[in-house]
């Protein structure tokens, strides 16, 4: 389903998946149902990549977060006892990796000491899939994208649990300051023998939301030592995940200033070179005059 930026709505997403099928000492279990939530600061984070990177018309990158599995057990009127096991994907960031093929080739073929590396430098996060960013394209994930997630998928077979993909589709505009319209496709290989990529819908929290309450909502869960009352001030509040996102946002901003003072920098020098040059040639040229006379 397809989620525009600034929509306060939340849509709940579930799937079923041949996760886990089989029953276990006479307990059948029925086909695992998948719920995929994601913070409403995630998409519009990923959109500003790729209106960063002016010259690329797509970025790409890995997405993680934790997975949260919940067993219910019920009992029918035949008294038959089942298991119905449903599985919580929260998606809280994302590495990005770069441009199209900046893991991959072009047939689609993973080049797993990247992505090992790109994990190994998120731990202890969770992989829990990947997404691809456009302009103006199509969230319609192509054969190349199918084979690239089948690779990623028996690649983490060991996780047990079916990776995303995350297709946005981000409007082109001449304006930057104007506002843009994300849409937004998730998928999952609902079956593990075949590289079909099925849709789910993607639950997005509100956008609406008041920051500093939520903030304040979140306490430390460590003991403060008698007599440091300082520590119990310092400790009272922790961020939540997309506190996180945001402030990643602000701290790239600080940066960009940060090399727009250098350049401003650069340019006064060489300014005030010129500046001394041109004195220099003014006397010279007076020197000069005075000489003909």
């Amino acid at each position: 389903s397809g989620c525009e930026s600034g929509c306060p709505r939340e849509t709940v997403g579930v799937a079923d998946t041949d996760l886990d099928r089989g029953g276990r000492g006479g307990l059948s279990r029925g086909p695992s149902m998948i719920e995929v939530t994601c913070a409403g600061t995630l998409l519009p984070a990923i959109a500003r990549e790729l209106g960063v990177a002016e010259r690329q018309t797509a970025v790409e990158g890995l997405l993680f977060g934790e997975v949260l599995r919940e067993t219910q057990a019920e009992v029918d009127d035949m008294n038959e006892l089942s298991r119905q096991e449903t599985v919580r994907i929260a998606i809280h960031t994302f590495l990005l990796t770069g441009g199209r093929l900046s893991f991959y080739d072009q047939v689609g073929h993973v080049r797993e000491d990247v992505v090992s590396a790109r994990v190994a430098e998120m731990a202890p996060r969770r992989l829990v899939g990947w997404f691809v960013a456009r302009r103006g394209c199509g969230t319609t994930p192509s054969i190349r994208t199918a084979a690239v997630h089948d690779h990623l998928t028996r690649m983490m077979k060991d996780q047990q649990v079916p990776l995303l993909f995350l297709s946005l589709s981000i409007a082109s505009s001449p304006d930057p300051a104007e506002t843009r319209t994300i849409k937004s496709k998730t998928f999952i290989q609902s079956d593990r023998s075949s590289r079909f990529l099925s849709p789910i819908r993607l639950a997005v929290a509100s956008l609406k939301i008041d920051a500093a309450a939520e903030y304040r909502s979140f306490r430390s869960t460590h003991r403060n030592l008698r007599g440091l009352g300082a520590v119990d001030e310092l400790s009272t509040t922790l961020p939540p995940p997309h506190v996180a996102v945001l402030e990643g946002v602000f701290d790239d901003h600080i940066a960009a200033l940060d090399r727009n003072i250098l350049d401003l920098k650069e340019l006064e020098s060489a300014l005030q070179r010129a500046r001394a040059e041109n004195e220099v040639l003014r006397e010279l040229s007076k020197t000069s005059m005075a000489d003909v006379r």
